[in-house]
């Protein structure tokens, strides 16, 4: 707790086994946690970050990481944003309670996701590798970013939670998506299928990408509308992207 910087550095493991509360940051960003030099957290035990303004952990050098075990309970209380820079490993739970968890260290993650009504659950830059994970909730799960920056290879598993593609890519193996989804930016891309279950949004000014052999199946109601401009928010076919259409799919841009 606290305003001032905390430091974990030199190759230092810290293992968490029990109630870890990290709160009471004055302003954003600060009681930061500075990752340096190989250093990890492995949480096995309830970690609670109730911090009520923006707060980090921050990869300054070094190849770092927080492992949540597959004991572990990571759980994002406040309503403002976190950003994990460092690698973050989920095999046990993550709960997005309240504002935006964000990762930009990417990370490899088996595990579950609780996304709770009004939270965001945000896959923002790195390599991000979901396999056979659990999304859930009433809130979002968004993938944003860069696309020259951000991957999520979403490998099987149950995605439940609303999708909100903003930027960067979904890929990985063979998946479907049960809840809705809203495409406003970013690629879907690589050999595989992305199969959307309920209903799809495809809006706004940017381009959107389907490539190297993505297979995108509609199956709900699809409503392909928005754009601000002649030609704007295309869809931008390459090496072999195909859409199968069995359900409704409505093309209304003005």
């Amino acid at each position: 707790s606290g305003a001032g910087s905390k430091g974990l550095s030199g190759g230092r493991v810290l293992n968490t086994t029990d109630t870890t509360t990290w709160g009471g940051n004055t302003a954003a960003n600060n009681n930061a946690i500075v990752f340096s030099g190989s250093g990890t957290i492995n949480n096995s035990g309830s970690w609670s970050d109730t911090n009520a303004f923006a707060s980090y952990m921050q990869d300054f050098t070094g190849t770092n990481a927080f492992n949540n075990t597959a004991t572990g309970i990571f759980s994002k209380q406040g309503s403002a944003i976190t950003t994990m820079e460092v690698v973050y490993n989920n095999s046990g739970t993550t709960n997005a309670n309240a504002g935006r968890f964000r990762m930009t260290g990417g990370g490899t993650s088996n595990g579950n996701f609780n996304v709770a009504n009004g939270a965001v659950l945000d896959f923002n830059t790195g390599t991000h590798n979901l396999n056979a994970v659990t999304i859930a909730g009433a809130g979002t799960t968004e993938i944003s970013g860069s696309t020259s920056f951000n991957s999520v290879n979403l490998n099987g598993g149950t995605l439940s939670s609303a999708l909100l593609i903003s930027g960067g890519n979904l890929q990985g193996a063979d998946h479907i998506l049960s809840g809705p989804v809203t495409w406003t930016a970013g690629n879907i891309r690589g050999a595989a299928s992305t199969t959307v279950a309920s209903t799809l949004v495809i809006s706004g000014a940017g381009n959107k990408g389907l490539s190297g052999g993505r297979v995108l199946n509609t199956m709900g109601t699809t409503t392909w509308s928005g754009n601000t401009a002649a030609n704007n928010n295309a869809i931008i076919f390459s090496g072999s992207g195909t859409i199968n259409n069995a359900g409704s799919w409505n093309d209304s841009n003005a």
